[in-house]
């Protein structure tokens, strides 16, 4: 990595598919741009076969553009991509990089399932192309592959930096209100569930666990139609992460909210009074900005909260302690500044 300006070729998955996502990749990019004047990130897509649900005669026609790019001198991988996909999405890529004596940088990384086959299948590649840097975003993961690569830190979620981020452009609302975010399941009665009586938000009985793989629960989601305008006299504002599906199975909420890009959404989270969410990174970046969040959520990749030392989130109210969570960021950012700058070497 020489020259006055680096390129670091950033592949990244379809957004609004997930506008999660944008959130750790916008506190990696925030992180790198901290660290140096002198990095410049190449934004280029994942392969089309993830984001859209492509069958394997649909991929075999398709161009992969991170493959024919060229000038680039790093090639940088974030999220949650460590999965049994890993070698077939981006081992060509991976590969060629190294061929080429480019260096490889996997940031926020984690995994999906987290069993043998999962493990064994990265661990083959990583193995092969010997990561220049891992940090990731889970103690699972840094345990399971930190073996491979050549610098490797036992991080938490880049998403953790989007208040950092979002004070470039924060902005308050004008009124008061919560969030309700549902993706999986159904948002259950919030009157039945939410005591505002003590000034923040409460439990008053255990909101039901959701997973993020169950037909019925995203039959029952769509066909649902009675919803609370307001909980204790609070707004409750719906927003949906998943601003690609179809209209019908958003805008029937009163309150409702989507947009195709990731940032907009930071403005509800930096303001709310609270979220009750069954989407990991809606709990990430409330918690992120000091607010009260609550996940009912069943899912492997909830264990990068554990990471943050935010579990609690997990099965009550939670706010997380911001001074922790500064020196968790504090400390990344100076182990990847020192990473890095030993790749110019």
């Amino acid at each position: 990595m020489h020259g006055s300006n680096m390129k670091l070729l950033f592949p990244k998955s379809n957004i609004p598919s997930n506008i999660g996502n944008g959130f750790f990749y916008l506190g990696v990019e925030f992180v790198l741009d901290k660290i140096s004047d002198n990095l410049t990130v190449v934004d280029c897509p994942f392969p089309p076969h993830n984001p859209f649900r492509l069958s394997i005669r649909q991929t075999s026609d398709t161009y992969h553009l991170p493959e024919h790019l060229c000038g680039y001198d790093a090639v940088v991988l974030a999220g949650p991509i460590l999965d049994r996909n890993f070698a077939n999405q981006h081992g060509p890529l991976l590969r060629s990089a190294r061929r080429q004596g480019k260096p490889i940088i996997l940031l926020s990384c984690g995994g999906r399932q987290y069993d043998e086959v999962e493990i064994a299948s990265c661990s083959a590649l990583l193995s092969e192309i010997e990561p220049d840097i891992l940090v990731s975003r889970d103690h699972d993961t840094y345990s399971n592959y930190a073996k491979f690569c050549k610098n490797a830190y036992d991080g938490i979620c880049f998403a953790f930096f989007v208040s950092d981020a979002y004070q470039k452009f924060s902005m308050t609302i004008k009124e008061e209100f919560c969030i309700a975010c549902f993706d999986f399941d159904r948002e259950r009665p919030l009157q039945d569930y939410i005591s505002l009586e003590t000034g923040t938000p409460e439990l008053k009985r255990r909101y039901a666990l959701t997973g993020t793989k169950s037909f019925k629960n995203k039959f029952l989601m769509s066909a649902q139609r009675s919803f609370k305008t307001k909980v204790d006299g609070i707004r409750v504002v719906r927003p949906s992460h998943r601003p690609i599906r179809s209209a019908r199975h958003i805008f029937h909420k009163p309150n409702s909210f989507a947009d195709f890009s990731f940032a907009s959404y930071l403005h509800l989270y930096a303001n709310t009074l609270f979220t009750i969410t069954d989407r990991l990174h809606a709990a990430v970046a409330t918690l992120a900005f000091g607010r009260p969040a609550h996940l009912p959520l069943r899912s492997n990749r909830s264990k990068l909260l554990q990471a943050a030392g935010c579990e609690d989130v997990l099965s009550k109210f939670y706010v997380a302690d911001l001074k922790k969570l500064d020196e968790y960021k504090s400390c990344q950012t100076s182990w990847l500044e020192n990473a890095l700058h030993s790749l110019e070497g």
